[in-house]
């Protein structure tokens, strides 16, 4: 009799212990709606005129809805040879993978310019700029994520390069308010 309570009690123990982290997963996630998330980003952008820069981008949301976020995203590229400025407006598609982990889908629209210096002379130029591309957050606080960020940038300057596009990839962290 003294075995089967214990069986019954280890039983019901590995049960509990089991559904915890299924009970975790089911909780509804944090409500973003109405909340402004501010992030810094750095890592490179492929592809410049000055073929790759360093990259530094700025951005930030405001939740429409638990989903839906608009906001600025300002990337810049640097070399000895470029500086390059990109201002965009964002809209974004954010989805939960589990309680920490999301990912998102954006596209924007803005301007870019971008000054090269070779053999002596200065070249500039500018132009439209249309991100697209997607990312990953990981939720490493209350309020506080670290967060990855691929975007193909399209454009067309025509002074400074020759292809069309750029690729940033880029890693950094994010704020909620």
């Amino acid at each position: 009799m003294k075995h089967k309570s214990l069986a019954l009690i280890a039983g019901m123990a590995l049960a509990l212990a089991l559904s915890l982290p299924l009970s975790a997963l089911a909780q509804a996630p944090d409500r973003r709606d109405g909340r402004l998330s501010l992030g810094a980003e750095i890592g490179f952008l492929f592809g410049t005129a000055d073929s790759t820069a360093f990259g530094l981008a700025l951005n930030g949301d405001y939740f429409l809805n638990q989903n839906l976020s608009v906001g600025p995203l300002v990337q810049f590229g640097l070399t000895d040879d470029l500086f390059q400025f990109g201002p965009s407006v964002q809209l974004k598609y954010t989805y939960d993978i589990d309680q920490r982990l999301t990912a998102n889908l954006q596209g924007g629209l803005g301007f870019i310019y971008a000054e090269l210096e070779r053999s002596g002379r200065d070249r500039d130029d500018s132009s439209y700029l249309v991100p697209v591309g997607g990312g990953l957050e990981y939720k490493i606080g209350n309020d506080v994520s670290l967060g990855a960020t691929v975007l193909l940038n399209f454009m067309d300057l025509d002074r400074v390069r020759s292809e069309n596009f750029y690729l940033s990839v880029l890693g950094g962290l994010k704020f909620r308010f």
